[in-house]
């Protein structure tokens, strides 16, 4: 039976998905491992990865599509940019309604999950003990505390100062919005989403 690491993600409303398209390709000049253009590589908020065989993924998407119909769209405010190991992202403020969505989805897929992703069987050889507690636990590193929302422009193949990346990034402002979905994506290398195998939309917000 198949069994592949998915990511339960956050999907961004158009504005922030137009905004981060243009600015993964305004830097692919500097030489980049991927390039954002939501069809190859997709722009999108990591809440939960993990390893699902076929049968998990049905479940899956079951669960999210019943979670998003009872979850209102999330509004998305950009705290501050964040370039580390060649990774440039813009980091959210991580609000109770995206960490109460973790929660939720954590609680709902962990019992179903097919064992641990590759990526986490190495990460426990030297993983720090909150990290290794969170691997064990829900297969998965970035959990409540460790948790930080964030939508990851590109990576670099070479090493740039933080000065030179930085000086030529937009406001940060122009990244606030709304998460106005959940997808289910298959996960492709430097952990970019290159599949997305189920879309959800989240309950519109009045006013």
């Amino acid at each position: 039976m198949d069994s592949k690491p998915y990511d339960v993600a956050l999907l961004p409303d158009d504005n922030i998905v137009d905004k981060s398209i243009e600015l993964s390709q305004k830097l692919r000049n500097k030489g980049v491992r991927f390039t954002l253009d939501n069809e190859l590589y997709f722009s999108h908020v990591s809440v939960y990865m993990l390893q699902l065989d076929n049968i998990g993924l049905e479940k899956a998407t079951s669960l999210v599509q019943q979670l998003s119909a009872a979850v209102s769209e999330i509004s998305g405010k950009a705290n501050e940019y964040h370039y580390f190991e060649g990774y440039l992202d813009i980091e959210y403020e991580k609000s109770a309604e995206i960490s109460f969505l973790q929660e939720e989805i954590v609680r709902l897929l962990n019992p179903i999950r097919d064992g641990l992703r590759e990526k986490d069987k190495k990460r426990l050889v030297t993983a720090d003990e909150i990290t290794r507690s969170n691997i064990t636990k829900y297969g998965y590193r970035s959990i409540g505390e460790s948790f930080h929302p964030h939508l990851t422009f590109t990576r670099f193949i070479n090493t740039h100062s933080q000065e030179e990346i930085m000086a030529a990034l937009p406001d940060k402002a122009v990244f606030n919005g709304k998460f106005t979905g959940i997808g289910i994506f298959e996960i492709g290398d430097n952990g970019t989403c290159t599949k997305l195998v189920s879309e959800r939309p989240l309950k519109k917000l009045r006013g």
